[in-house]
């Protein structure tokens, strides 16, 4: 048996979370032994005999245990959540479609990849939503990134403004289960032009391992990027920026794109990572209109 099978065994991840839990329970003691010796020294210093003074340390310290195994309980055990997510990897790639005197328009290849481990018996729907602010003229392509998953495709915005889907993986998967699904999703902006930012997060999931990745073509790069994090405000106002730093971009190997991108630990799972970028300002001397296949590299036509 290999090394990642023996991890694998039931007999190891019994182990992994009872160590889990032992180092937690080990820390809420510390931190009531710490208060409970911050309260007694403050209440000897006021002159309270001392069986009195051990009596309130001792029923504070179980309600500080009683109720933390309470909320471990209602959060792990009673309802947990039915999937962790190990890895997410999103990625946008951003091609120039029409170009004219005042105005971009530009075709989103989206794809979101994440590796999940089963925390329920019985799985069989990962939950994927997108979102994106432009409008087109014509149907979106969205698909499974994998033949043997199906995709089922809510379609229409929620209040949030975000468009939910599953992945139904044709089957149930057993709790400690690993398994792979993706999304991919083409569209363009040709009705409403899309604000330049992409970000990703885990929907409120906890997320092991966040890569987010941007792609423009050499010569349709942005002037400037920014990495930047949001947080939800928790007030029903959806997102608000709270850190922003500058980047630059890396070229890729052996093809005419360049990337940015970002890589976050075990993220915040009220946070999402992502980018937001400038574009240049149009060329005031460029034709009327040039029309760009951005399916086929090097195909243009120009409208004067």
């Amino acid at each position: 048996m290999g090394f990642g099978k023996i991890l694998d065994s039931s007999p190891a991840k019994l182990a992994s979370r009872a160590v889990d839990l032992a180092q937690g329970v080990g820390l809420l003691l510390g931190l009531a032994g710490a208060l409970g010796g911050i309260g007694i020294s403050w209440l000897v210093a006021r002159g309270l005999q001392a069986g009195a003074v051990l009596a309130v340390g001792a029923g504070s310290a179980i309600a500080v245990v009683g109720g933390a195994a309470i909320v471990y309980y209602i959060r792990v055990v009673h309802d947990p959540d039915d999937y962790v997510i190990e890895e997410l990897i999103g990625q946008l790639t951003v091609r120039q479609t029409l170009r004219t005197k005042d105005r971009f328009l530009y075709r989103y290849e989206y794809s979101r990849c994440q590796r999940v481990r089963a925390t329920r018996n019985n799985l069989r729907l990962i939950r994927i939503g997108s979102h994106w602010s432009g409008q087109s003229i014509s149907v979106a392509e969205v698909a499974s990134c994998f033949p043997e998953h199906r995709l089922f495709d809510g379609e229409i915005p929620e209040e949030d403004g975000r468009i939910y889907r599953w992945i139904y993986l044709l089957g149930a998967v057993g709790r400690g289960r690993r398994i792979t699904v993706g999304l991919k999703h083409t569209f363009e902006d040709a009705f409403v032009s899309m604000k330049p930012y992409f970000r990703e997060s885990g929907e409120d999931r906890r997320v092991e391992k966040l890569v987010v990745r941007l792609r423009f073509k050499v010569d349709e790069a942005p002037d400037e990027a920014w990495i930047v994090t949001w947080k939800t405000t928790g007030s029903g106002m959806g997102r608000q920026e709270v850190a922003r730093e500058k980047c630059q971009p890396s070229r890729e190997q052996g093809s005419d794109m360049v990337l940015f991108e970002s890589r976050s630990r075990r993220p915040r799972s009220d946070c999402a990572h992502g980018f937001v970028w400038r574009w240049p300002v149009p060329d005031a001397g460029a034709p009327e209109t040039e029309f760009i296949d951005a399916s086929r590299p090097g195909r243009r036509r120009r409208r004067d």
